[in-house]
């Protein structure tokens, strides 16, 4: 879920891009992980296709009220993209300032 809303504030705020290398990266490590402890790609993606996009859904919405996100606003992801980048937090790791 960090992955797709560091996406979604990459897209909202124009201070923002998306670093996807490095969520690239992070993925191949988990999945080096995941493997190390005998599942296999395909279990990985089953485990993916096992989440109910509307549950995906409901924590995006709620991280978006939680975090007071004006979505109308032309960089209304700002001020929670300048707070998660700042905190190296697991959605600002995957963020990169312009």
């Amino acid at each position: 879920m960090d992955r797709a809303i560091a996406q979604q504030i990459a897209k909202g705020c124009r201070e923002f891009r998306f670093d996807k290398f490095k969520a690239d990266r992070t993925e191949k490590d988990l999945e080096a992980s995941l493997k190390g402890r005998g599942y296999s790609t395909s279990d990985m993606y089953r485990m993916l296709d096992n989440v109910p996009k509307k549950q995906a859904q409901d924590e995006f919405f709620k991280y978006v009220q939680t975090n007071n996100i004006d979505m109308t606003a032309r960089d209304g992801f700002c001020p929670v993209g300048q707070k998660e980048y700042a905190a190296q937090s697991g959605i600002g790791r995957f963020l990169k300032a312009k």
